[in-house]
């Protein structure tokens, strides 16, 4: 009797008014080792073990064009950051680039928080391309996770938008 052939479904990009569709088990990099992958195409990231596991996938909240796609390392963590500017804090804070005007960090962090404690967007709009900065914004937990488990030079993949 022949095989049955495997349907695979092509994953679905995410849109600001979309979650992604189809998001594979693993991530789309050729990329091996402990790493950290964020596809924007697919607003998701994995975090990968030395032996190629995946440790966890996490939807996000990002944007299309940054950061541009790329290899970095994390330079730094923060348990909290601020912005004076925007009066929000970011917890759970891993810095690996910078935004266009390269003074501005760009990292994975929780769901900015204004300083009187509300959310600037909920959980249930994580899988969105709504980031207004270029930081790549996960649940409380998630970041809390990927925050215990990441350390300062480890990489982070980051795959071409749609």
């Amino acid at each position: 009797m022949p095989a049955v052939p495997i349907k695979v479904r092509e994953p679905k990009p995410a849109s600001r008014t979309r979650k992604a569709r189809n998001v594979p088990a693993l991530p789309r990099d050729n990329h091996h080792g402990r790493r950290i992958v964020y596809d924007k195409a697919l607003m998701t990231v994995w975090v990968m073990s030395k032996s190629n596991e995946v440790l966890g996938r996490y939807p996000v909240v990002g944007r299309f064009d940054r950061p541009v796609m790329g290899t970095y390392r994390i330079f730094s963590k923060s348990k909290v950051a601020y912005n004076p500017n925007s009066k929000v804090t970011f917890n759970h804070m891993m810095r690996f680039t910078y935004g266009p005007d390269t003074k501005s960090p760009i990292g994975l962090h929780a769901i900015p928080r204004y300083y009187d404690g509300t959310a600037m967007h909920s959980t249930k709009q994580l899988g969105l391309a709504i980031a207004a900065g270029g930081c790549v914004r996960l649940s409380e937990e998630a970041a809390a996770t990927i925050y215990k488990w990441a350390k300062v030079g480890d990489r982070v993949i980051v795959l071409p938008s749609p």
